[in-house]
């Protein structure tokens, strides 16, 4: 079932019309919009940090991470992310370099290929005790 929904996601992306898939758009323009109210704290080398309302965000453009975490587990910038690009890049070509950024995260995440596992017929015979469950204690007031 994994691999199949791999392969499946694979031969999507050659199907898109834009660099990025179609459901991302309205989650990077929302982005955009968010990412205006930080303020730009501190920078270096592509590190940034940034501040909203109470708390801070170091950005790392150059190993995709971000504190907030949103962009590792879904690939797309987060508002912390897309001003760190804005930054960087200037706002005219945040975009385009959004766009490289959520390509990069989505074709590395589906790179890999799951192997196929053989039937459990043809797994080999281990020389082993089955396991038996513990046996089974009344809780006090339970029949």
């Amino acid at each position: 079932m994994v691999m199949k929904r791999f392969q499946e996601r694979k031969e999507e992306s050659g199907r898109w019309k834009t660099e990025i898939p179609p459901n991302v758009t309205s989650k990077v323009l929302n982005a955009i919009k968010e990412s205006r109210i930080l303020r730009m704290i501190n920078e270096r080398d592509g590190e940034y940090e940034l501040f909203k309302y109470t708390r801070t965000y170091m950005v790392k453009l150059g190993s995709f991470t971000c504190d907030y975490g949103v962009w590792q587990i879904s690939g797309v910038p987060y508002s912390h992310a897309v001003a760190g690009i804005s930054r960087c890049f200037g706002t005219v070509g945040v975009r385009d370099k959004i766009s490289d950024y959520i390509k990069k995260m989505f074709l590395n995440a589906y790179i890999n290929m799951i192997h196929p596992i053989p039937d459990q017929s043809r797994w080999p015979q281990v020389a082993a005790t089955s396991v038996i469950p513990p046996p089974i204690k009344r809780q006090p007031g339970r029949p």
